[in-house]
């Protein structure tokens, strides 16, 4: 059983842990955190807080929808009938344990939830009251005011439950700091980023000479693409789990909800004043202009020269043989073939003297585009040996 116990204890030490980690990697200052540890409910009046809605006696904010005597009087009666000696008067004090059980199984069977007693009733299993009359419902600070032998047991269906809201509400809020500080972060380095991607670009055009400035361009245009899609992938994890701030109201103490909505939604708009920004930021996207070879437009056909440097050698000298490819995507793959198997997939290639005798050899190559391997060109060389 200890090993059932120690599962949620541990993955709750290691999402803390992760969260930890986390913020000491942040670029930004730390965005204000939500904390409901001191507004949350305990388990027990979270319980009678679900009850009381399922039947429709109060708001989820814990604000009773109608008050009156007439549902507990049914179970009183209903009591009374199967053996309590209960009254009216005596109902709003401590119950002996007889009448409690007979009460509380009335209540039970006639699922009558319509107020707060008769709820607390099935939550607790007794009443107990202060000075001043009101139900004492805080099993933490007073563990007396609860009967366990026939109130809802700890691994009642309901108990399971509001763990669990507990545990999803405070996950999604210390995730929902870590999830905006990951986007201001994102936001602040993709101010960095895009603006040395589009001059890049723009120097590219303008200073690089004909042709020579396309991969570059090629380049900086692919890394403009991954900043902007970096921060557009962020949009569906922001979302992640969100819906489960609508237990907020369900465990959070009356009096303390309003101050804790208006955090929650204060992040919740500074979230969307972040995505409408990131939003802004794919819109300028279909104002660059794709490099050759992106995008719908077919690329154009790649064009290629071969040259030797030089092309008249003796036997016994090195020669270099150049080709240079334009158009399509810019990127290529080369292939060089020539005389007695030579073979090379390099766009520059030495051939050394020796390899050959006297003569006049040709050499060809073939560059053809990375992304489209059927755009290809073929050009040839001629070197007079001797």
């Amino acid at each position: 059983m200890s090993q059932i116990t120690d599962l949620p204890i541990n993955i709750n030490k290691l999402i803390d842990k992760v969260l930890e980690l986390k913020e000491k990697t942040f670029l930004v200052p730390p965005v204000p955190k939500i904390d409901i540890s001191k507004a949350v409910m305990t388990p027990r009046q979270i319980a009678k807080r679900i009850l009381l809605i399922s039947a429709g006696a109060v708001t989820a904010t814990g604000n009773m929808i109608e008050s009156g005597v007439g549902a507990t009087n049914i179970v009183i009666n209903t009591a009374n009938s199967t053996g309590a000696d209960i009254n009216t008067e005596e109902f709003d004090n401590v119950l002996d344990s007889k009448n409690t059980v007979v009460a509380s199984t009335a209540a039970r069977m006639l699922g009558q939830i319509a107020n707060e007693e008769t709820a607390h009733l099935i939550v607790y299993g007794k009443f107990k009251r202060d000075a001043n009359g009101k139900l004492i419902d805080n099993e933490i600070l007073d563990p007396d005011c609860v009967l366990h032998k026939i109130a809802m047991p700890d691994t009642h269906p309901t108990m399971a439950d509001v763990s669990r809201m507990v545990t999803k509400v405070t996950k999604v809020l210390k995730m929902l700091g870590i999830r905006q500080q990951d986007l201001l972060d994102d936001i602040m380095q993709a101010s960095i980023a895009i603006p040395a991607s589009i001059m890049s670009m723009a120097s590219a055009a303008a200073i690089l000479p004909p042709g020579a400035g396309l991969p570059v361009a090629f380049s900086a245009f692919q890394g403009l693409m991954a900043t902007i899609m970096n921060l557009v992938s962020k949009i569906a994890y922001v979302i992640d789990g969100v819906e489960d701030l609508n237990y907020l109201p369900m465990i959070i103490q009356s009096d303390k909800l309003d101050a804790i909505l208006v955090n929650v939604n204060a992040a919740l708009i500074a979230i969307n004043v972040i995505l409408d920004t990131i939003d802004g930021l794919t819109k300028i996207m279909p104002s660059f202009p794709s490099p050759p070879g992106l995008g719908n437009e077919p690329a154009e056909a790649v064009k290629v020269t071969a040259s030797a440097d030089p092309g008249n050698v003796s036997i016994t000298q090195d020669f270099t043989l150049v080709s240079t490819a334009s158009n399509g995507s810019w990127e290529y793959n080369y292939q060089w073939t020539g005389p007695n198997g030579f073979s090379s997939t390099s766009a520059e290639v030495t051939v050394y003297g020796g390899m050959i005798q006297n003569g006049n050899y040709t050499f060809s190559v073939t560059a053809s585009d990375k992304k489209d391997s059927s755009n290809k060109a073929t050009a040839e060389v001629t070197v007079v040996v001797g």
